[in-house]
């Protein structure tokens, strides 16, 4: 059986747009008829087109009919196929399993480059439409809409009720409104790990103009507001307020801003020399065995290095020595994970090659809310079923500090 991998670049391309674009469709139960009808035709046009890719390439092989009718399964959706044979019967279409009844995982991975590098949706429509089907513009806006909502009410869930670790990070990019006006828009990321050390995506939200102290509390009272009440350490980065609002509204957590920003943040406000100095000492304070360690050796620094050089900015350090050290409380094996904001970074480059395929910008609040939900679902489908070995390692110490700090 020949693979889609071991096909050209513009086979797979073709092979792909067909077929996956009407898998898309299938996240849509509200238009079965749609789905059913459409799908089975795309999947059994992909199939012989697959054995045509097959005949071009194998001439001593020839076409020999279609095996008898049988359905399959995608998702809980049964769709009746007719699979293409060849006279030596070597051919069988790589888009079905031999023997299985299921549509492949795989080719939703290859559906979601399609539909987080297009454009718009109105791309995507005029894609399908151009294939031949008889898809009309209604039946597919009925489909987008249907993802909308179903990405509003994932971020409208109600939340477990603890978390030992949350990550909040806010991006900034460009977002159509209604009127179709490009205008700059705050992006918010919340990622909580749960207590069995699992990540979750708990909130993408979405504001127009500038990133403020107020937006900050709207994210965190959306959480609490959906069942969040404890928290072990909050991480972000630093933003002027935001130590004291978040402990208002966190009693009990602690409040970690991001040492990779500190580092920008250092390159910026003072010379070479010190950053360098900074950088190294950085390194020791990751080997501390305890958080009074490690506070002594940054607060040292600021008095004797940073002051001497731009004395308001050591000043801005001293105020928040604690926070950039609150890591150095928690086991040292998963120190690592926890000093910083990067769990969200890799979904921010993500968004952003999502905003850059968009044209350099997302048209409206839909195409970026599905487009977000997709990557959302692609982490937890691959990188995020698991638990995270750093903190699985330590679980009965996270769930020890936990206890120790809350209560039952």
């Amino acid at each position: 059986m020949q693979s889609i991998k071991s096909l050209s670049p513009e086979i797979t391309k073709e092979i792909s747009s067909e077929i996956l674009d009407k898998n898309f469709l299938g996240k849509n139960p509200d238009v079965s008829s749609f789905l059913i009808n459409g799908m089975s035709e795309l999947l059994n046009r992909a199939l012989v087109k697959e054995r045509e890719f097959y005949l071009n390439e194998t001439d001593s092989d020839k076409a020999n009919g279609y095996s008898p009718k049988r359905e399959i399964n995608f998702g809980t959706t049964k769709l009746p196929v007719s699979v293409p044979r060849s006279r030596s019967g070597e051919f069988y279409p790589s888009l079905l399993s031999k023997y299985g009844r299921n549509v492949g995982v795989e080719h939703l991975d290859l559906l979601e480059g399609i539909i987080l590098n297009a454009k718009s949706f109105k791309s995507i429509a005029d894609a399908v439409r151009g294939l031949g089907l008889s898809y009309s513009p209604k039946q597919l806006e009925i489909l987008l809409s249907d993802l909308f909502e179903e990405a509003k009410k994932f971020n409208q869930r109600q939340l477990e009720p603890d978390w030992p670790f949350i990550y909040i990070d806010a991006k900034v990019t460009d977002l159509g409104d209604e009127s179709g006006v490009i205008k700059k828009a705050i992006h918010f990321t919340a990622i909580g790990v749960n207590l069995s050390c699992k990540k979750e995506l708990l909130l993408s939200q979405t504001f127009f103009g500038s990133e403020s102290l107020e937006l900050w509390k709207k994210v965190i009272v959306n959480l609490k507001n959906r069942g969040l009440i404890r928290v072990l350490m909050l991480i972000t980065d630093d933003f002027a307020g935001l130590n004291k609002m978040a402990s208002g509204l966190l009693p009990g957590s602690d409040h970690q801003l991001c040492l990779v920003h500190l580092m920008r943040n250092m390159k910026k406000n003072l010379s070479k020399e010190i950053y360098e100095e900074f950088g190294l000492l950085l390194k020791e304070i990751y080997l501390c065995s305890s958080f009074e360690s490690a506070y002594s050796k940054l607060t040292k620094f600021i008095e004797e290095k940073v002051k001497s050089e731009n004395k308001s900015y050591g000043n801005y350090l001293s105020e928040r020595a604690e926070n950039y050290l609150n890591f150095t409380k928690y086991p040292n094996h998963a120190r690592s994970a926890i000093r910083s904001t990067n769990a969200v970074e890799g979904i921010n480059n993500a968004i952003e090659i999502a905003r850059r395929n968009s044209g350099g910008y997302f048209h409206n609040e839909r195409e970026l809310t599905v487009k977000l939900k997709m990557i959302f679902d692609s982490m937890a489908k691959h990188k995020w079923h698991l638990p995270i070995p750093k903190f699985a390692a330590n679980i009965q110490q996270i769930h020890w500090m936990f206890k120790q700090r809350f209560g039952e």
